[in-house]
């Protein structure tokens, strides 16, 4: 019920009540101050009814409050418990990582353990190793040394001739190390100037599967070869060490085998290969020789020049060039130069290294003086067949 009725049922039962009643309730100057009264009051209910409202907002929202506080409460304990549970969680997996880590710690330090007894072990082994290498190493040195030293000491004792002492220096320096190239291609070359070729061919046979350009072994089969008459096996073995070196002393040598088996014009082509790498005595000597069993005399003599020219300015260098020697004894015998040609061919005496060499020498003079198609000597080069025959003939 509104404040507006509540004062017209009041006022209506005052009323009421007057209408049945002879006495004066109210006075009327106080009834026309009623109205008046009834604003009073009704402002007074109204107040009465804010603060009502009031208290009941205060109450909600005390309630309100209080059940917030409550649920707060309740989250902030549930949280609270949460993170403990969290926390106990966490503690546990840490407890056991920490556990867990420190097994590993333990294997891993037994690892390392066995490692470093590894290392020490390899360390003591490296160190017997490196030993025992340095021992090696100074042992070979010794020996490396040494078969240089045989190796040289027979190099210069063949080329003095003592050929049976070159040979046992070449041999030991073969005991040291067995499959040196050089020693066994000096080896062989000793057995030559001794007559032994077949031992001598057996050994370069092996000293061409020891070096990947056994040039040098080639060149000593084919002189050997030559040496024996043997002028295709000769020109076969120089055709092959020309083809791995090209070297004036293995044409040369190739030249000389042609011009022994009567090929004259291969012979003048091969020595002209040795002179375009170089200009020298023995090439020149040789298409001398070449030109000279073709008959070709005036030409024959302008090489013969040449090989003058060419072998003294090579003596005047090296004093002990024997084959500088001998093309000198040669072309001076062309020209009937007896004295010039004698000393040539002592000197060449003095310096050869094998009787092989003055042999083969012999064997062109032989060539020049006995040829069918050419008939052509001196008195200096019959002198000088002399003293060859002689020389080789006493070894």
């Amino acid at each position: 019920m509104s404040k507006q009725a509540l004062a017209v049922l009041f006022l209506s039962l005052i009323i009421s009540i007057g209408c049945f009643s002879n006495d004066t309730i109210i006075d009327p100057t106080e009834a026309r101050s009623l109205p008046e009264r009834f604003g009073l009051l009704e402002k007074k209910l109204e107040n009465i009814e804010l603060q009502n409202q009031l208290i009941t907002q205060n109450s909600e929202t005390a309630l309100q409050f209080s059940q917030s506080v409550v649920d707060w409460t309740a989250m902030i304990f549930g949280a609270i418990t949460l993170i403990f549970l969290i926390a106990a969680v966490i503690g546990i997996r840490e407890l056991s990582q920490i556990s867990k880590t420190k097994k590993e710690l333990l294997d891993l330090r037994q690892r390392l353990d066995a490692e470093l007894k590894e290392i020490e072990s390899f360390k003591e082994a490296s160190q017997k190793n490196t030993a025992a290498i340095i021992e090696k190493i100074e042992s070979e040195s010794k020996s490396y040394l040494k078969a240089i030293y045989s190796l040289n000491s027979g190099i210069r004792n063949f080329r003095q001739g003592n050929s049976f002492l070159a040979e046992t220096e070449f041999r030991e320096a073969l005991k040291l190390f067995p499959n040196d190239y050089m020693a066994n291609c000096y080896l062989a070359r000793t057995c030559f100037s001794q007559g032994k070729y077949l031992e001598g061919n057996q050994i370069l046979n092996k000293a061409i599967e020891l070096d990947d350009r056994p040039h040098f072994a080639y060149y000593l089969k084919g002189e050997n070869y030559r040496r024996l008459g043997e002028y295709d096996l000769a020109i076969e073995a120089l055709t092959k060490a020309a083809e791995i070196e090209k070297k004036t002393t293995i044409y040369n040598g190739l030249g000389f085998a042609y011009l022994k088996k009567g090929e004259y014009q291969k012979a003048k082509n091969t020595f002209e290969s040795s002179l375009n790498i170089n200009r020298n005595d023995s090439s020149t000597c040789g298409i001398a020789k070449t030109l000279l069993m073709m008959g070709k005399t005036k030409e024959a003599g302008r090489y013969f020049e040449e090989t003058i020219l060419l072998a003294e300015e090579s003596t005047n260098k090296n004093r002990n060039q024997t084959y500088a020697y001998l093309n000198l004894a040669f072309a001076h015998s062309f020209f009937d130069r007896s004295a010039e040609s004698a000393k040539s061919l002592s000197r060449a005496i003095e310096n050869n290294d094998s009787s092989a060499i003055l042999n083969e020498q012999l064997f062109d003079y032989d060539m020049v003086m006995n040829a069918e198609n050419v008939r052509f000597s001196t008195a200096a080069m019959r002198e000088n067949k002399r003293i060859l025959e002689s020389k080789v003939a006493g070894g």
